[in-house]
């Protein structure tokens, strides 16, 4: 008995194994748009869209996850495309692709784009199979292009195996596509009372049960999240919109604000601060970026777990700027103060206080000097 176990999972294994070796996987490179024309979000719509459509195909696997970007960077390939055997032959090996899948917007006027893309074979280094489509840049219309694209380069039908129906998961009910009793396509999903995370509903693209493509995710709290997601993660572009009003447009990755985005604060916010435009790093202002307030002040700069950390340089709204060094949020170190009326101020700070002497500069030459102590103007030395 134990012995015609152990062949039963050695005969399962083998063909769980054999039906993995018959999936083609393809490794989507970023969208091309020759004449940067196209706004990045679109770019990135269609790269995700296409990857949800062909992944959602039996027999076919797309992958965009690797650091594609910087591998082309490195080995100077062409941001226009492969252009040589031996590049695209490297390139599969790099990323383990049986497929190569480069796709081109362009800019057409009137809100519309021209989207072609050609998938080329590893091995081979030849066109497997080339297709185009003109679509508005409205996510609705992408996504169904952006589907019939995928289906006309793969030459089947997408859809294969997937219903409408509703289905329901203990007090959570499910409305749309789904195959093999999960949740596969389109379809929104409506979560009961008394859930975990305080969610009351996703509506948009699904694959295996997991969020996946584009969608709208809405909390019981009143935050919203439109814009994509990666098995089950918001991980893409997208818009998010909290309790209190902020709105934050950017790059997410594993739930979390990360890559470049820009936060808009809500009227009458606490620190008076208008938006952040930047990078983030586990949904905090981290590298470089712009903080501008209310008043017309603005920091650009360098920060670090949202705080200004590094080199910046603080703008008044008289014309009036200062390049400083920061240390968690304050300054530290050597500044330059630069006044409107063309004088220059040199001097240094201790815990975000001046101390010591700062010295005037016009027009280059030393004319007084101000002694400072714990952040107090104690006296002022004629040159």
């Amino acid at each position: 008995m134990k012995l015609r176990t152990i062949f039963l999972l050695l005969a399962l294994a083998i063909a769980t194994t054999a039906v993995a070796q018959q999936n083609k996987r393809i490794a989507i490179l970023e969208t091309v748009d020759k004449e940067e024309s196209v706004p990045y979000g679109v770019k990135l719509i269609v790269r995700s869209k296409l990857g949800t459509m062909i992944s959602s195909t039996h027999g076919y696997e797309a992958y965009d996850r690797v650091d594609i970007a910087s591998i082309m960077s490195e080995h100077e390939f062409q941001r226009t495309g492969l252009v040589s055997d031996l590049e695209i032959r490297k390139l599969g090996e790099m990323t383990g692709a049986d497929y190569i899948l480069v796709a081109e917007v362009a800019d057409i006027g009137n809100s519309a784009i021209f989207i072609t893309a050609k998938i080329l074979n590893v091995e081979t280094a030849r066109v497997e199979r080339t297709a185009d489509i003109q679509s508005s840049t409205s996510s609705e219309e992408l996504e169904n292009n952006c589907r019939l694209l995928a289906n006309e380069l793969l030459n089947v039908n997408a859809t294969i195996g997937v219903i409408h129906g509703e289905l329901k998961f203990g007090r959570d009910r499910y409305l749309g596509e789904y195959k093999d009793g999960m949740p596969h396509g389109k379809g929104k999903i409506t979560y009961g009372t008394g859930n975990q995370n305080g969610s009351k509903f996703y509506e948009g693209e699904w694959r295996n049960g997991k969020m996946h493509g584009t969608g709208t995710f809405v909390w019981v709290g009143g935050e919203r999240y439109v814009g994509t997601f990666n098995d089950g993660t918001r991980e893409g572009y997208g818009t998010y919109h909290f309790a209190n009003g902020d709105v934050y447009e950017g790059e997410f990755q594993y739930n979390n604000r990360q890559g470049r985005g820009k936060i808009t604060y809500a009227p009458n916010n606490p620190n008076n601060c208008n938006y952040y435009d930047g990078e983030w790093y586990e949904g905090k202002k981290d590298g470089k970026g712009t903080l501008v307030w209310v008043n017309g002040e603005r920091y650009e700069g360098d920060w670090k777990r949202n705080n200004r950390h590094g080199n910046g340089t603080y703008f008044f709204p008289n014309g009036d700027y200062e390049v400083a060094s920061y240390v968690n949020d304050k300054k530290e170190g050597h500044a330059t103060y630069y006044s409107s009326d063309g004088s220059v101020w040199k001097g240094s700070y201790v815990n975000d206080k001046r101390e010591g002497n700062w010295d005037c500069y016009i027009q280059n030459k030393l004319k007084r000097t101000w002694l400072y102590k714990n952040g107090e103007h104690k006296r002022t030395i004629r040159h």
